[in-house]
């Protein structure tokens, strides 16, 4: 909460703790004591621009946000330099958007599925709509892993049935009896087995699974889990995996 705060003129300072130094894969999320200032600003059209854009400056505002002290866990001091056009005018609306730029490495690491491992930028469709719907696919694809990788993290007590169907819950409790871990009972251990098919060893000093090791465990588990169903869809009596089973 803010202890402090004082306004002149353009300029605005206050002293707040937020919890908006985010965690990463490599880093713990923790809260920080910053020192915040802010500034209303208008920046200049470039005359290159003017016929597109108009000669009316843009308004925005510059928030400051550094951290008072050295951090307990000796990592470097947190210093953001926002220039934003949301309405800023105080310390609730400048903390909101510290918290939305906390986000920005979520939305990277969204992007880096999207491109890493759905391979979007290889989609070859002739046609422009085509070539939409196979984006938006992708879109929700690479949202739904980004989600799995921070609710396993930050929620692990959910209920596995919030990501997965039955039949992939099915695939990872045979996974986990084969490789001895721990079945899937809620998500953090379903994320943690999933990781575990895309390659990720759990070991003591492992860094948590990012998403692309998920990726590559969820592209396991979906073959696994397709073929599961389409045998159980066939039936033992049609399905030619069962016959050549019992002939061999």
């Amino acid at each position: 909460m803010p202890s402090r705060s004082s306004q002149s003129g353009g300029a605005w300072a206050a002293k707040l703790t937020c919890s908006c130094a985010p965690g990463t894969e490599y880093r713990a999320p923790r809260e920080a004591d910053c020192e915040l200032r802010l500034l209303a600003l208008e920046i200049p059209v470039p005359e290159k621009k003017r016929r597109r854009f108009g000669s009316k400056p843009f308004r925005m505002t510059a928030v400051h946000a550094v951290e008072d002290a050295d951090p307990a866990d000796r990592s470097e001091r947190l210093e953001w330099l926002l220039l934003t056009t949301l309405p800023v005018a105080g310390e609730e609306q400048a903390h909101e958007a510290l918290e939305l730029y906390a986000l920005r490495w979520r939305i990277e690491d969204w992007h880096r599925v999207l491109r890493s491992g759905c391979g979007v930028e290889k989609i070859a469709h002739a046609a422009a709509e085509r070539i939409r719907r196979a984006a938006a696919i992708n879109a929700v694809i690479a949202w739904r892993l980004a989600a799995l990788t921070i609710c396993g993290r930050e929620t692990p007590e959910l209920d596995v049935k919030c990501f997965f169907t039955d039949i992939e819950i099915a695939v990872l409790a045979d996974f986990a009896t084969e490789r001895r871990f721990p079945g899937p009972d809620n998500l953090g251990r379903a994320m943690g087995l999933v990781a575990a098919m895309g390659g990720h060893l759990h070991r003591k000093h492992d860094r948590p699974p990012g998403n692309e090791i998920v990726w590559y465990g969820y592209a396991r588990l979906a073959d696994s889990s397709a073929s599961t169903e389409r045998t159980l869809r066939l039936g033992p009596e049609k399905s030619e995996v069962c016959k050549l089973l019992r002939s061999n």
